[in-house]
């Protein structure tokens, strides 16, 4: 009997153990404890993500770094106020996972996804989440606590979303996308069923995002690439489900507002001599209940600005996307001429440098209409030129203006004796001289080039400091080039591809910068003749092929 009065104690503390492990989930949300968490797969438990290879967390602005992250699974938890969450992505990163509902799990947590980098994600298993909640089965928030909200931002890197979930690869209350790339790779549901034709085939659900409550995409690429086979053909047949895929709560019918983007839909049935067709190429939304109760309400993409969806084939070549459909911005379109290169930060919007578009500058260093040239390149195509001014100073001309008595010529204007042009660097008095910077030649007859180290023009004395850029670049006349005592700087192009030019003399001592290829393209053993005991200095400065120096 005493026996059985233990046994029976020690079930009713194991039961109470088990009660409080459960309720602590649920019931601490009062702590408003948060954490991350790493998934350990060799003990088959969630871990601190200190000292992982890949993985740095800092705590006190809550952001995680990738970078070339090869890893498991990673969960975020707050128990109490939704909390803001950044992950900065560089290199090459994968997170994989086999044993947990979501491969990134949330729980009252918005993500926001930056860095130019790239993140592989995938989940081994059907019916779980690439991205989404980890607290309940494919459950909406508000089914067990109204006050949870988990959202995903993506605004620079590319993330690849490989998914055979029955749900949404991404499945969060909120989804919005500003600049980047989503690739979802989807490989069917295996769910056998019979159809009305007596067939069996696979049962196929799966979405790219899913929302209860909105999607707000105003920039990037979204690909969403199907691939489905019957069971028994083993057949490629046409996919209509779509990217996206808005979840009802309740009464609550999710929003959707797409603009400036590109979605493509990738098909193995899809056929470039016939317009696109189906769900995944006309529509780029639907609306369902749970999933299993589709209504089948349609999301077109006409009705939104700048949309530019598509279908292509699995093996075929994407169609690129022309470039001048994105609106281009300057951080600013004025400048105010100070002998110095102009380069505004250059803004396509929703599109990322160097893996959208290329782009470079012309004429952005002296006074009048500069540009700057974009070219789309990956998924896009095409060329926008969009020009800004550099101008002259009008303070300072107006307050020369008003100084008849002391004529000065001024500062960022051009000036010009019998053979060359020059722009002023500083401005010259009667008692003083200022500085010049020559920029070509005015009588472009001249075969050989002599830069003085001081000139006189209009009564004013300017000690000639620079060479500028491209400022005799591409002459087929030029043999010989003397350049004066007081230049400091030879800017970048400034006797390039002067295919005759042989001989150089360097008279000055205080050149202290080359531009690159500036000598470029001279011809073949061109001698540059240098002052004395300065060989070694100017070969380390002018860092030319097929020159040879002497003193």
């Amino acid at each position: 009997m005493n026996s059985y009065k233990g046994l029976k104690k020690i079930l009713l503390i194991l039961v109470t153990l088990c009660v409080l492990v459960c309720v602590k989930d649920f019931v601490s949300a009062d702590e408003g404890d948060f954490s991350i968490l790493v998934w350990s797969a060799n003990r088959y438990e969630y871990v601190e993500p200190t000292g992982i290879d890949g993985l740095s967390w800092d705590a006190a602005h809550n952001t995680l770094t990738m970078n070339n992250y090869d890893g498991y699974g990673i969960r975020f938890s707050s128990l109490n106020k939704c909390e803001k969450v950044k992950i900065i992505v560089k290199g090459k990163n994968r997170i994989i996972d086999s044993d947990n509902k979501s491969t990134i799990g949330l729980r009252n947590v918005d993500i926001t996804f930056e860095g130019d980098g790239f993140l592989e994600i995938k989940h081994e298993r059907e019916k779980f989440h690439n991205i989404g909640y980890y607290s309940s089965d494919n459950q909406i928030p508000s089914e067990y606590n109204e006050d949870i909200h988990n959202g995903v931002i993506v605004d620079g890197p590319t993330i690849s979303l490989i998914s055979s979930s029955r749900y949404g690869a991404i499945y969060v209350d909120t989804f919005e996308m500003k600049s980047g790339c989503v690739m979802g790779y989807h490989e069917p549901y295996k769910e056998i069923r019979e159809d009305y034709d007596g067939t069996i085939d696979f049962e196929y659900y799966n979405s790219t995002i899913a929302v209860t409550k909105k999607v707000n995409v105003t920039g990037g690429t979204i690909l969403a690439r199907y691939e489905e086979k019957d069971c028994v053909t083993g057949r490629s047949r046409t996919i209509d489900l779509p990217i996206f895929a808005l979840v009802i709560n309740g009464d609550y019918y999710p929003e959707i507002s797409l603009s400036d983007c590109l979605i493509i839909g990738q098909s193995p049935v899809y056929s470039y001599a016939r317009e696109p067709e189906g769900y995944i190429y006309t529509e780029v939304g639907y609306v369902t209940k749970n999933f299993d109760e589709n209504l089948w309400e349609e999301v077109s993409y006409k009705k939104y600005q700048n949309v530019n969806h598509m279908g292509a084939g699995i093996l075929g070549r994407v169609p690129e996307t022309d470039i001048s459909n994105f609106k281009v911005s300057l951080d600013s379109e004025k400048y105010v001429y100070d002998g110095k290169e102009k380069k505004p930060k250059v803004k396509v919007c929703g599109l990322r440098p160097g893996i959208d578009y290329i782009f470079f500058y012309n004429n952005n260093t002296n006074v009048g209409t500069a540009e700057v040239v974009i070219t789309g390149i990956g998924y896009y195509k095409g060329t926008v030129v969009v020009k800004y001014q550099i101008e002259i100073d009008k303070k300072e001309t107006n307050k020369e203006d008003t100084d008849k008595k002391d004529t000065k010529i001024s500062k960022a204007c051009v000036i010009k004796d019998k053979g060359y042009k020059y722009n002023v660097i500083k401005k010259a008095t009667k008692k003083k001289a200022g500085t010049v910077e020559v920029i070509g030649f005015r009588k472009k007859s001249l075969k050989s080039v002599k830069i003085a180290s001081i000139v006189k023009i209009n009564g004013y004395k300017y000690k000639v400091i620079s060479i500028g850029e491209n400022a005799f670049y591409g002459n087929k006349k030029i043999k010989k080039v003397s350049i004066g005592k007081n230049v400091k700087e030879i800017k970048e192009g400034a006797f390039a591809n002067c295919k005759k030019l042989k001989r150089i003399v360097i008279k000055t001592k205080k050149l202290k910068k080359i531009g690159k290829k500036a000598y470029s393209g001279v011809k073949k053993n061109c001698v540059i003749v240098v002052p004395k005991n300065m060989k070694k200095y100017y070969k380390k400065l002018i860092k030319e092929k097929n020159v040879r120096f002497e003193q």
